[in-house]
């Protein structure tokens, strides 16, 4: 069943005209990841604490704790996509370059011309939606402004403070202002994530922040090298918010977005 399942989600998506398909593993277990790597799916991040801790597998992973679990993100290309241009912060940029290229996707990783922040329009325009019962929100950067940081800031206190423990900013790479803004994004605790490519809006980049959550690294459970060489990303990105004096200060992010300029 679940391998004509695959099948018949591969032609469907083949005859929609879709570029690929992005869908979500566990951690808890490999099983999923296994079958995603089959179907030709290749790991693009590692999204901390996105699996409900409400969600039970009978029968797998029996020994899990009950507790919020990681979740692995997989893009399966199905067809050719045109080359485009990435503008990745510089910290994450080894990394992205790593997943386009597993991923078979032509980018141009590109540098940005130097910020003028008298250039932005006052004001950022962010969407954002939350899952109360999921303790889950998401923002997706959609205008940058010169309030973009103290914009991020205040919603993401606002959120914590109503228990929505996880969060996660998606941020345009085809805008050069990603570049500039998300490394500062650390300094606000956002931590690197995964890239969504070929999304409706184009390729994010995804940083995740996370209130009151402990991350066991030894309970994720990764199938690949590749998958293995993203967590290390993702860990080593977290404990430089975990480390830092500044981190979740407008102070801070400043200080990064200059240091970045």
């Amino acid at each position: 069943i679940a391998d004509g399942l695959s099948d018949r989600k591969r032609e469907r998506g083949l005859r929609a005209g879709m570029v690929g398909m992005l869908g979500m593993a566990v951690t808890v277990h490999t099983a999923s990841q296994k079958t995603s790597l089959r179907e030709g799916g290749h790991e693009v991040g590692v999204l901390l604490a996105a699996q409900e801790d409400q969600v039970v597998m009978r029968g797998i992973a029996a020994d899990a704790r009950h507790e919020r679990h990681a979740v692995v993100p997989f893009f399966t290309r199905l067809v050719p996509d045109a080359c485009q241009q990435a503008f990745p912060p510089d910290v994450y940029r080894e990394i992205v370059e790593q997943i386009y290229g597993a991923c078979g996707l032509e980018r141009e990783i590109r540098r940005p011309e130097r910020l003028t922040l008298d250039d932005l329009p006052e004001h950022t325009s962010l969407n954002v939606s939350v899952l109360e019962g999921a303790r889950f929100a998401r923002i997706r950067a959609v205008t940058y402004g010169r309030d973009f940081l103290g914009e991020i800031l205040h919603v993401t206190g606002d959120l914590h403070r109503h228990h929505v423990n996880v969060i996660r900013l998606e941020m345009p790479l085809s805008d050069p202002l990603t570049a500039h803004f998300g490394h500062a994004t650390e300094e606000l605790g956002f931590s690197f994530a995964s890239v969504f490519p070929a999304m409706q809006p184009g390729d994010l980049l995804c940083v995740q922040s996370l209130d009151r959550i402990e991350v066991d690294p030894a309970s994720i459970h990764i199938a690949s090298d590749h998958g293995a060489r993203i967590m290390a990303e993702v860990l080593a990105s977290r404990d430089r918010v975990l480390s830092s004096t500044t981190a979740r200060t407008l102070e801070g992010a400043r200080v990064a977005l200059d240091g970045a300029i």
